[in-house]
C-alpha cells in the first residue's frame, strides 16, 4: 500500500485514513518523501486516531440528541393530557362498547407517551454538558447503596468489593446513573437465563481504582463490541442505544476509562468491565510511593479548576485542556523535559499521603479555607512539620516566604514580594519583640495585599500572653481561624506510607544506596509512639537508610534505632507548675508511651512491667488517649 501511494502522488505528500475492523481502531497514515540533496528517502507517520473519531462522532450524536429531546418533549405533555380529558368528557356518555374501546385507545396513548418520554430523557441524559461536581467518594459505599435497590430484582448479584480502597475524585449521581445503566444492561443480557448471576467487584490496582460488572449471559454480539459506546448501537429490540454511551461521557468527565469484553474461561459467561480511575488517584499514588521522580503533564478534555488545582498541588507539572494545540503540546513537553533535567525531589507534602480519616478531614478543612484570605493559626505538639499543613493552603505558583528570616526587617516590599501567597510563621514563642513589632506591621497591611499569613505554636497561645509577654492584640490577629494539627500517634496508620515516602526521597537524592523497608519493620514503625512527632520519623529514616547493611531494612534494624526516640519521652520535661493531677497525668502518659516503644507496643510485657492487670492497663491507656494495638506477646 505504501509503495503504490508514494507511486501516485510523486514528490507530493499524501495521507491516508485505515480503518482495523478487526481491532476496532482507526490509523491516519501520512507520507513524505524525503528531498534527494540529504539523501532521498521516505517519512511515514502512523497516527491513531480512534478516540479523535470517537469524540468528533460523540460531538455529533450529542448535538443530534439534544435537539431530538427538544423537538419530540414539547408536544408529548399536550398529547396526553388531551387523550385523559377525551377520556374523562366522553367516557360517560358512550356506550359501554365505545367506551370501552375509548378506555383502551387511551391507555395505549398514555402508555406509548411514556416510553418517547423515557426515550427523551435518555436523549437529554447524552446531550447534558454541565460539569460534573467532583469530590472525594467512597466507591465502596456508593455501590452498596445502588446494589440495595436490586435486592428484590430476582437476579443473584454477588458484591466482591476490596477492603481499604481509597477515595476516587467523582460525582456520587453521574456514577450511580453509571452504575445503574450497567446492571440494567445486565440483567436485560440475562432474560430467559436458567441461573442469571451478576458480579459487583472493586480493586485498587497499579495505582487505579477498577469497577467491574460482569454477568453470565450471552455477551456482546462480535459486529457491534467495538462500537458499542457509540449513541444509537444497541440490539434490543425496544433500545436507544444511549444507555453504554451516557456511561461513556460520564466515564470521560472523571477523565477515566471504560472498556468492554465477552468474558471467556470456566464460567462460560460474558459480561462488560468498567475501569473508573480519574487520574488523579495514580498521581496521588505515585506521589505517595515516591515514584514522582518525572515531570508530569495532566491531559484532559472534561477538566475543571479544582481538578487542575489538585493536580498541580499534588506534583503535576502543568494541567492542559482538550484540544490541545500541537504548538502548545510541544512546548510544554519542551519545558517539561528541561525541568526534568534539573527536576528537584518532590518534598514530602499532606497532599501526597493521609489515608486516615483525621488526615482526611484535616485536608478538607483546610481546602475549605484555602481561598480565604483569613490568618491561620496552627496549634499542635512539637515535631509535627506545620509547614506541610501551612503549604497545603498555599495556591500553585503562590509566592512562599518562612517569615522566620524575614522579620528582622519587616517593609512593604517583603509584602509585595508575597502578595496573594503565604507568610509562614514556624513558632510564634521563638519571636523576639522586635520581631513581634514586625510581624504586626505585617498583620495589619496583609489582608490589604492580599497576603495570608500563617503561624503555627505548640505552646498555649493563652498562657504565652500572660506568661511570656507576647502582644495580645498580635495573637488576636493571627488567630482568625485556630486549626489543630494532629500529633503522628493519632493516625499511626499514616506512618508506613510517610516513611516508605521520606526513604524514596533519600535514595532519588543519592543520600543514601537503594533502600526499601520490610512489611516488619513497617509495622515497628507504626506502633511506635513517636513522642517527636513527623521530625523524629524524619530522622529515624535518616538513620535507617545510612546505618544498614542490607538493602531491605528490616525488623531488627528498626529495633535497634528507635530507641533512642524512645528516650526522649522517658526523659521528656514536665512543667512543675501544672496542679498535681494533671502533672500525674502528664507523667503516666510518658510513662506508658516509654515503655510501649522499649517493648514495641506488647500489651503483656507492659503490663508485667508495670505491675499491671491488663485489664486495668487497657483501661488506663484508653483514658490517658494512648492508642495501643491488642498485642499480647
Amino acid at each position: 500500500m505504501l509503495r503504490a501511494e508514494f507511486e501516485q502522488h510523486g514528490e507530493a505528500a499524501w495521507q491516508q485514513q485505515i480503518e482495523m475492523r478487526e481491532r476496532g481502531a482507526v490509523i491516519l497514515v501520512r507520507g513524505s518523501p524525503l528531498p534527494e540533496t540529504g539523501g532521498g528517502g521516505y517519512v511515514v507517520v502512523f497516527d491513531d486516531i480512534t478516540q479523535l473519531i470517537a469524540a468528533q462522532r460523540a460531538t455529533a450524536w450529542g448535538e443530534v440528541a439534544r435537539r431530538l429531546a427538544h423537538e419530540i418533549k414539547n408536544p408529548l405533555t399536550p398529547i396526553q393530557l388531551a387523550a385523559e380529558r377525551l377520556q374523562a368528557k366522553l367516557g360517560d356518555k358512550l356506550s359501554l362498547g365505545a367506551a370501552r374501546a375509548l378506555d383502551h385507545a387511551t391507555e395505549t396513548i398514555v402508555a406509548q407517551v411514556t416510553a418517547m418520554k423515557n426515550m427523551v430523557d435518555d436523549f437529554r441524559d447524552y446531550a447534558r454538558n454541565p460539569p460534573p461536581q467532583l469530590g472525594g467518594l467512597d466507591l465502596n459505599r456508593l455501590v452498596t447503596e445502588v446494589l440495595a435497590l436490586y435486592e428484590q430484582s430476582g437476579t443473584r448479584i454477588q458484591a466482591n468489593l476490596q477492603k481499604n480502597v481509597p477515595l476516587v475524585r467523582g460525582d456520587p449521581d453521574r456514577l450511580r446513573q453509571v452504575i445503574h445503566n450497567l446492571l440494567q444492561n445486565a440483567q436485560d443480557a440475562l432474560s430467559g437465563s436458567s441461573d442469571p448471576k451478576i458480579e459487583v467487584s472493586t480493586e485498587l490496582s497499579g495505582g487505579q481504582v477498577w469497577l467491574r460488572i460482569s454477568d453470565n449471559g450471552c455477551g456482546f454480539p462480535e459486529a457491534i463490541i467495538n462500537g458499542a459506546f457509540e449513541p444509537y448501537v444497541t440490539t434490543k429490540p425496544k433500545g436507544t442505544g444511549l444507555g453504554l454511551a451516557i456511561v461513556k461521557r460520564i466515564i470521560d468527565e472523571h477523565h477515566g476509562t471504560v472498556r468492554i469484553e465477552n468474558r471467556t474461561g470456566k464460567e462460560g459467561g460474558r459480561g462488560a468491565a468498567v475501569q473508573i480511575s480519574d487520574g488523579i488517584t495514580l498521581l496521588k499514588e505515585w506521589a505517595t510511593g515516591g515514584q514522582l521522580t518525572m515531570p508530569v503533564i495532566m491531559m484532559s478534555g472534561h477538566g475543571t479548576i479544582d481538578t487542575a488545582v489538585e493536580a498541580t498541588r499534588i506534583g503535576a507539572m502543568d494541567f492542559l485542556e482538550k484540544p490541545i494545540a500541537l504548538q502548545k503540546l510541544l512546548a510544554t513537553v519542551k519545558r517539561a523535559l528541561r525541568a526534568g533535567e534539573s527536576r528537584a525531589v518532590m518534598p514530602l507534602s499532606i497532599a501526597t499521603f493521609g489515608r486516615s480519616v483525621i488526615i482526611t478531614e484535616l485536608k478538607k478543612r483546610l481546602g475549605r479555607i484555602s481561598a480565604a484570605g483569613t490568618a491561620v493559626l496552627m496549634r499542635g505538639e512539637r515535631g509535627v512539620m506545620p509547614e506541610l499543613y501551612a503549604r497545603y493552603l498555599q495556591q500553585p505558583n503562590a509566592p512562599w516566604i518562612d517569615a522566620s528570616h524575614a522579620l528582622n526587617e519587616a517593609s512593604q516590599d517583603l509584602l509585595q514580594q508575597v502578595s496573594s501567597g503565604v507568610l509562614f510563621v514556624g513558632e510564634l514563642a521563638m519571636l523576639s519583640r522586635n520581631q513581634q513589632k514586625q510581624l504586626a506591621f505585617l498583620a495589619a497591611r496583609a489582608e490589604k495585599s492580599n497576603v495570608r499569613l500563617v503561624s503555627f505554636t505548640a505552646e498555649d497561645p493563652k498562657h504565652l500572653v500572660e506568661s511570656q509577654g507576647f502582644d495580645a492584640a498580635l495573637m488576636q490577629a493571627l488567630a482568625g481561624i485556630v486549626i489543630a494539627l494532629p500529633a503522628l500517634h493519632e493516625h499511626p496508620e499514616d506512618i508506613p506510607e510517610i516513611a516508605t515516602f521520606m526513604l524514596a526521597q533519600l535514595v532519588e537524592t543519592r543520600f543514601c544506596p537503594p533502600r526499601n523497608f520490610s512489611t516488619g519493620a513497617l509495622n515497628v514503625l507504626r506502633y511506635f509512639t513517636w513522642p517527636g512527632n513527623i521530625e523524629d520519623l524524619a530522622a529515624a529514616v535518616r538513620n535507617l537508610a545510612l546505618t544498614s547493611l542490607e538493602e531491605e531494612i528490616g525488623v531488627a534494624d528498626a529495633e535497634r534505632v528507635l530507641p533512642q526516640f524512645a528516650r526522649r519521652a522517658a526523659e521528656a520535661d514536665l512543667s512543675l507548675d501544672l496542679p498535681l493531677r494533671e502533672a500525674r497525668v502528664a507523667f503516666e502518659r510518658t510513662y506508658f508511651e516509654h515503655h510501649l516503644s522499649q517493648v514495641n507496643g506488647s500489651i503483656a510485657r507492659v503490663a508485667e512491667r508495670s505491675g499491671l492487670e491488663r485489664t486495668h492497663l487497657y483501661r488506663k491507656l484508653k483514658a490517658l488517649g494512648i492508642l495501643a494495638g491488642r498485642k499480647e506477646d
